[in-house]
């Protein structure tokens, strides 16, 4: 038997539904140089069924129920490839992308691991408007993570040697054992992405993501893991540490957010932003709540956002922040630099609306709360330059002048 160059890995729990089309799709692939390993953790419904109808052409294994990290590990541990690609039991692969990852590492020999680009699809299979292509360079990664995976699992493939030396997903984090994996790889070995889209990533009710409380509780024990324990003095947490605790906050603030839970929301806000006063100073963060409630797939769909609402949310949070009685002093010397950007992306939302009259409101309050915006590249375009009208532009140009004094 000959050994593969590649071992696709499919963890697989009670997906019945979908599995066919996952496997379907990882042996359709133009690189034909792989095998296929479904680990099957224990399910409940047709998996095996399913898997069954494959017969030889997979590698079959069942398990009693460990979880997605377990069942990844069990099928790592079944691999016999140089290189190993993830793939959930849910989600779709292009039929390039085996193809296009493992020429990354054939031109690279000191290449770890790589990620591509995802659109997200929903439980029927219908593209959703969401696509994710962001990369950032190796050396950037590890910092970049420290905020927060932005990239799924079945984007990535791990050269089998490094992951030997990492170790396995730790089975006590099955929420952010990706996570976990990622920051050991990056802040070790080079691990590169690829913007192409190459991944069809399914939102459902039934994912494991889609529980906030338990990713959040997850989220945590994978902080204290790399960055240590949330105790002692704020002032004295490394920087690094103070980031990952209040991403964590974030992303929980988010996802509340999402499910129109302004409570809870506004409690993980408040609790970010504490952490780490800085975060204020990303115009990025600011973006994600001017989304307001829109859900997972369907983020920055412009045509079914409700701009107007999400202003009075996104404004009155940061006033919960920002205006309560025992502010500490570093989080209330952010305050101009949240407001002003987070006009700045209301702003940028509103002209991408096509909604200039709110777009050119939205940047004169930013200037107004930030003039050192003036000299932002965003508000040096023609596009806004068109946009902003002769008064405005004075103003504009008079608020770059005493900027640079």
């Amino acid at each position: 038997m000959t050994t593969p160059s590649v071992s696709v890995v499919i963890p697989a729990f009670n997906h019945a539904a979908y599995l066919e089309q996952t496997i379907s799709s990882a042996l359709a692939q133009t690189w034909r140089d792989f095998e296929v390993v479904v680990v099957d953790d224990g399910s409940t419904d047709d998996t095996p069924e399913v898997a069954e109808r494959f017969a030889d052409s997979i590698h079959f294994i069942w398990q009693a129920n460990r979880g997605m990290a377990g069942a990844r590990n069990t099928g790592v541990r079944a691999a016999r490839g140089q290189f190993i690609s993830f793939l959930d039991d849910d989600d779709v692969w292009k039929p390039n992308y085996l193809a296009a990852v493992t020429l990354k590492f054939l031109e690279d020999p000191n290449l770890a691991a790589c990620y591509t680009g995802a659109q997200m699809i929903d439980s029927e299979g219908h593209l959703l408007p969401q696509t994710s292509a962001r990369t950032v360079a190796p050396e950037r990664l590890y910092s970049t993570l420290i905020d927060g995976g932005f990239f799924p699992p079945s984007t990535v493939t791990v050269r089998k040697s490094v992951l030997d030396e990492v170790g396995l997903f730790d089975e006590a984090l099955q929420g952010c054992a990706d996570w976990d994996m990622w920051l050991r790889f990056s802040s070790q070995y080079k691990f590169r992405g690829v913007a192409e889209v190459l991944v069809l990533y399914r939102i459902h009710a039934g994912g494991l993501s889609s529980n906030i409380d338990h990713m959040f509780t997850d989220n945590l024990k994978a902080v204290h893991k790399h960055f240590g324990p949330a105790e002692g003095a704020l002032e004295r947490w490394p920087i690094q540490r103070r980031r990952a605790y209040a991403s964590a906050h974030l992303t929980a603030a988010l996802a509340y957010f999402q499910r129109d839970n302004l409570v809870q929301g506004r409690l993980h806000l408040e609790k970010s932003f504490r952490l780490y006063p800085p975060m204020a100073e990303r115009v990025g963060v600011f973006y994600e709540l001017a989304c307001g409630d829109q859900p997972r797939g369907w983020r920055g769909d412009l045509q079914h956002l409700n701009l107007e609402n999400n202003r009075q949310i996104l404004l009155d949070s940061l006033s919960a922040v920002f205006d309560g009685p025992d502010v500490p002093t570093d989080l209330r010397a952010m305050r101009a630099t949240a407001y002003g950007n987070a006009h700045l992306a209301l702003g940028l939302v509103a002209y991408a609306k096509r909604d200039l009259v709110a777009s050119r409101r939205y940047m004169a309050q930013a200037i107004q709360h930030r003039p050192v915006l003036a000299l932002d590249p965003r508000l040096n375009t023609r596009m806004v330059k068109s946009l902003l009208g002769t008064t405005l532009l004075d103003a504009l140009s008079q608020a770059r002048r005493s900027c640079r004094l």
